[in-house]
């Protein structure tokens, strides 16, 4: 195989993880400078049980990129139907405090904001994610379609021993 035909395959894979194409649990965008990964914890999302979606900031730039906060928020994860009518949004029912802070990431850091739910307040079915770090610049968004899980499928998908 050429060395034109790997680095073409090499692009069409990154391609392809940056619109979630590599697995329903982890979904990456990135811009110039930052990128941004979610994976959902514990792997998947599961109607009325505990989810955390861990947003990860990598900076993936040769320089210093800051990310610049208004209120305590670090991010936010919406899910919509496929008709887009949002059904979560994880920051309704929360107060965040007017606290401004900064974090800036060195070449090649990376940050972590774990949100977490429980329970789980969605029916099970095919939705849309969108994935927001709430700091300044406002172009980390991560958007995928996820699958939400019955208690009941995880139970009967279990070995039994």
């Amino acid at each position: 195989m050429s060395t034109r035909h790997m680095v073409l395959i090499l692009v069409l894979v990154m391609a392809a993880a940056a619109c979630g194409g590599t697995s329903p649990e982890q979904i990456v965008t990135a811009t110039d400078r930052l990128r941004l990964d979610v994976a959902f914890e514990p792997g998947a999302l599961v109607s009325g049980e505990q989810a955390t979606f861990a947003l990860r900031v990598t900076n993936v730039s040769d320089v210093p990129a800051t990310l610049e906060f208004d209120t305590t928020q670090r991010g936010d994860v919406r899910l919509s139907t496929v008709d887009a009518v949002e059904v979560y949004r994880w920051a309704d029912h929360r107060a965040f405090a007017q606290e401004r802070h900064d974090v800036t990431l060195a070449p090649g850091e990376r940050v972590s904001f774990a949100l977490q739910e429980a329970p789980l307040p969605v029916a099970p079915g095919d939705y849309e994610v969108l994935a927001v770090v709430t700091g300044m610049p406002k172009v980390q968004v991560a958007r995928a379609t996820v699958s939400v899980v019955g208690s009941s499928a995880l139970a009967a998908a279990a070995p039994s021993g």
